[in-house]
């Protein structure tokens, strides 16, 4: 003979027949994981909505260091688009000194 915990199949089992083995819960009880479920998403809500804030303060300073670092390099590209234009008046005035002394050294 087979020792079972539940009846077999043969002898017209089914998983309606079993009485059921935990508590179901009441309407009250239903109401009362409802409300404490809402109450846990409101404190998350509230959580993302301070961390989104603050993330959002945080998105602001660094656009506006984007935005300092930006005039900064156009200021950079002014001085080194003087700086390039001095270079090229330097060459030119060396180049020139450089002529003169060769006309001084084939005259003397």
């Amino acid at each position: 003979m087979r020792s079972s915990s539940r009846p077999s199949r043969a002898r017209g089992w089914h998983w309606r027949n079993v009485p059921p083995t935990s508590h179901e819960p009441s309407r009250a009880e239903l109401l009362a994981a409802i409300q404490g479920s809402r109450v846990a998403l409101e404190g998350k809500i509230e959580t993302v909505a301070e961390e989104d804030s603050l993330l959002w303060a945080d998105l602001q300073k660094v656009s506006n260091k984007v935005k300092v670092a930006e005039g900064s390099i156009v200021e950079l590209q002014t001085e080194v688009g003087a700086l390039r234009k001095q270079m090229m008046q330097a060459t030119s005035a060396v180049g020139r000194l450089e002529a003169r002394l060769e006309d001084a050294e084939g005259r003397s």
